[in-house]
């Protein structure tokens, strides 16, 4: 059974370790090694920040059975001159992947709030991720969906989606 938990105090530690197994699987894209320590250089604060709810930044964990399955963070971004919400971040453990779990978050928070103007970023290189999106824009009968180009957006796919 599918359930998103929104982050709390309580969450940092495992967030923290979710964002490791993230980082591990963004490392194929973004060419980072771990440090000495054996972890992927992650802002620790920042994630503490988002877990207490003092950041702008909105996060669940996405659930399986009441376990922790992955997490999805929601931010606002500027681009075209627009403020809006960006999917920014989606992780599935490996375990739970096949699901339908992704896509049920997706649906429940770019469809379920009053937010009807979104922005995706992928690695142009995470075929995986690309394909989701990809099967995600047809499977959700999203009213547009515009590929765009930022200056930040050399590596990445980025799309203006509009679901109303």
């Amino acid at each position: 059974m599918f359930s998103l938990r929104k982050f709390d105090s309580s969450s940092f530690l495992a967030l923290s370790q979710l964002w490791q197994f993230y980082e591990a699987h963004n490392s194929y894209y973004s060419d980072e090694d771990i440090d000495n320590n054996g972890r992927y250089d992650i802002d620790d604060d920042y994630l503490k920040d988002v877990s207490n709810g003092n950041e702008e930044c909105e996060g669940y964990f996405i659930l399986f059975d009441e376990k922790i399955a992955g997490f999805v963070t929601i931010e606002t971004t500027e681009l075209e001159e627009q403020e809006l919400k960006e999917l920014s971040d989606i992780f599935i453990l490996p375990k739970y992947r096949g699901k339908g779990l992704a896509h049920a978050a997706v649906q429940d928070l770019m469809f379920g709030v009053e937010a009807n103007i979104w922005h995706v970023a992928v690695y142009k290189e995470d075929r995986m991720a690309h394909d989701f999106w990809q099967h995600m824009f047809k499977k959700l009968s999203v009213k547009e969906v515009r590929l765009v180009t930022s200056e930040e957006g050399e590596e990445f796919f980025e799309y203006i989606v509009k679901n109303k």
